[in-house]
């Protein structure tokens, strides 16, 4: 758990705040100017995967202790959520609305869990999980302020951005090459399963 957890972490979250990012960057270059309206949508889908791949885990930690009613709970909440916020929030805002429904019933769903995984979990876990998240929420602020409040090239705000990510994770350690190996050694052993 406080392998595969953390690790988790480090690629989901840095990997969402970096498609995040290139979302606004590439998709016009990419698919045309009549997707450009996609792009409000498709990131804040994308802002989900900050709280699914860490969801599933605990989930699935919450599980292996003989809690199957936790993240039972929780799924149902984040379904029925997302169901009632999509069907207030879609006439009103389309697109927009509904990626916002989703991302706010996974939020919920997660907080549910959250407490239950905490009491599982030694404090340095949930430290190095919030050193993930902040170092990757920095990095959006850093795009989002750069590009809108001063018209820097979003090229550019987005180099910068993923450049702050990566020395975040660097300054708290997680990325090194201990870690890296250690990653690379849980991706041989899930294979070889």
């Amino acid at each position: 758990l406080e392998r595969v957890l953390p690790a988790l972490a480090l690629i989901f979250m840095p990997l969402s705040a970096i498609a995040i990012l290139g979302a606004e960057v590439l998709i016009v270059p990419v698919f045309g100017v009549e997707y450009a309206e996609t792009i409000r949508p498709f990131q804040i889908s994308i802002s989900c995967f900050f709280f699914t791949g860490i969801s599933s885990a605990l989930g699935v930690s919450l599980l292996a202790s003989g809690d199957a009613r936790t993240p039972t709970v929780g799924l149902t909440i984040g379904c029925a959520a997302s169901i009632g916020l999509c069907f207030l929030l879609t006439p009103r805002y389309g697109a927009v609305g509904a990626a916002w429904a989703t991302v706010a019933a996974e939020i919920l769903s997660h907080l549910y869990t959250l407490p239950k995984f905490l009491k599982l979990a030694r404090p340095r876990v949930a430290k190095r999980l919030t050193g993930i998240g902040v170092s990757s929420l920095v990095g959006l602020l850093l795009y989002y302020g750069l590009t809108k409040a001063t018209g820097v090239v979003p090229a550019l705000s987005l180099a910068l951005a993923v450049l702050i990510v990566l020395a975040g994770l660097w300054m708290i350690g997680e990325i090194s090459p201990a870690r890296l190996r250690i990653m690379r050694d849980l991706a041989r052993r899930s294979s070889a399963d």
